[in-house]
């Protein structure tokens, strides 16, 4: 099969109140005498977003769906919504996942990533519920084939599937454009936007589709995988062979850093989407859409999967389920007495009256160094993993809520976006 590998996108730019721009001057200084703040959100702005959310459901082909979004350390320290949004669902044979992000610039941009993530996956569960693929005796690069022209697919089904995807994205701007006309009218969001209408603009967001089934072929289960996205954010698959395979090609603006969102011009174009859209027919180890919050922190996802994929391990986000060989116990004890130097604990940026306890968040890159392994070495030895997960063994949390703590709790320099991430893995 071709590797698609396109080039990824950087953060791109927002727009920071007085406040928040003082506080990151103080935590680039040396006396760091200013912290993040925890500030709730309005209670009676528009359209209110919630703090979190997370989510599980297993596919048609038994695979794990985990996902979580989070607010960001700039939205809670500046009392704002979370602008992120992820909808996942099944259908038939398929399995269907959207993930979007609001425009940090732009008011109400959370409810264009919540429209449009519903009404995309809406439409493709009624229009992949009854499709099937062709019966084939050879996959190749050659099932692949595109019309050199309009950029189909030759193959009818695999074009089908093509076409429900450019729709989803057209129904999403739909959607988001009927959101704008059925607010127009109302004078909370005229007061909230400094009295002016709200407008098309206002709602801005990037949108992510992916749509996955299985393929049993030469007696092996083989994914089969289409995204196709409009703005910034990454999907990036990992395959049983450990090979790194990114499907996603992040837009870009007129500036470095922008990226593009569903209500551009010009954007929902049938060649502009069809550069968009990726295959993609291995078997499958682990598949990941992030927004830029966490591909950001992963960058570059060429390199980084790998991290990102065995730090959802150790921290028991994705189980393992193998027992561990005889001949790794010796290493718990080392890792007990040497456990300060890879597990960081953080304490939330939450509200006061929570007063949570410090979160254990552990890192795969730090462990591989520890145990003196490169990190491919340590991913591929999930019997020493399986050991190491031995340390955190009183904790009862079900993983979407163990992926929602780690994604609000990990810390990176420069991190403090909303970060979203949806995973399907085996």
């Amino acid at each position: 099969m071709p590797n698609y590998s396109p080039p990824l996108s950087h953060r791109r730019p927002w727009f920071p109140s007085q406040r928040l721009i003082k506080v990151m001057a103080d935590e680039l200084s040396p006396q760091n005498t200013v912290k993040w703040q925890y500030n709730p959100i309005p209670p009676h702005e528009p359209d209110p977003h919630s703090e979190s959310f997370c989510q599980t459901l297993k596919t048609p082909h038994h695979y794990t769906l985990l996902g979580a979004r989070v607010r960001g350390k700039k939205h809670k320290h500046e009392g704002t919504n979370c602008d992120d949004w992820f909808t996942c669902s099944t259908s038939g044979d398929w399995t269907i996942i959207a993930v979007a992000d609001g425009a940090g610039s732009r008011p109400f941009s959370r409810v264009g990533a919540r429209v449009s993530c519903e009404a995309s996956v809406g439409y493709l569960e009624d229009r992949l519920k009854g499709l099937k693929l062709q019966k084939r005796e050879l996959w190749s690069v050659d099932t692949f084939q595109r019309q050199e022209d309009t950029g189909a697919f030759l193959a009818e089904d695999l074009e089908a599937v093509q076409c429900a995807l450019h729709e989803a994205m057209r129904v999403a701007y739909n959607a988001v454009d009927k959101a704008v006309q059925q607010r127009h009218p109302y004078t909370k969001y005229y007061i909230s936007l400094g009295h002016r209408y709200i407008e098309l603009n206002d709602l801005a967001a990037t949108l992510i589709l992916v749509v996955q089934t299985t393929v049993n072929y030469k007696n092996t289960e083989y994914s089969l995988l289409f995204t196709c996205q409009v703005g910034d954010g990454i999907t990036v698959a990992l395959d049983n062979e450990g090979n790194i395979q990114p499907l996603s090609c992040p837009d870009s603006g007129s500036f470095s850093g922008e990226t593009e969102f569903l209500v551009t011009e010009g954007k929902l174009e049938r060649d502009v989407l069809m550069r968009k859209t990726f295959p993609f027919f291995r078997p499958l180890k682990a598949l990941f859409v992030m927004t830029d919050g966490v591909a950001d922190d992963y960058f570059p996802i060429e390199k980084q999967a790998k991290t990102l994929y065995g730090d959802l391990l150790l921290n028991g986000i994705i189980e393992l389920s193998l027992d561990s060989d005889n001949r790794f116990w010796g290493y718990l004890d080392q890792l007990e007495q040497q456990k300060h130097h890879f597990t960081s604990l953080v304490h939330p940026l939450t509200s006061p009256e929570n007063s949570p306890q410090p979160i254990s968040i552990y890192s795969s890159r730090k462990l591989a160094r520890t145990l003196g392994f490169s990190l491919p070495d340590l991913i591929a030895t999930p019997q020493l993993l399986t050991v190491a997960r031995k340390l955190d063994k009183n904790n009862p949390t079900p993983p979407p809520e163990k992926l929602k703590l780690w994604l609000d709790n990990y810390t990176k320099k420069g991190s403090f976006d909303d970060r979203t991430v949806v995973i399907l893995h085996r």
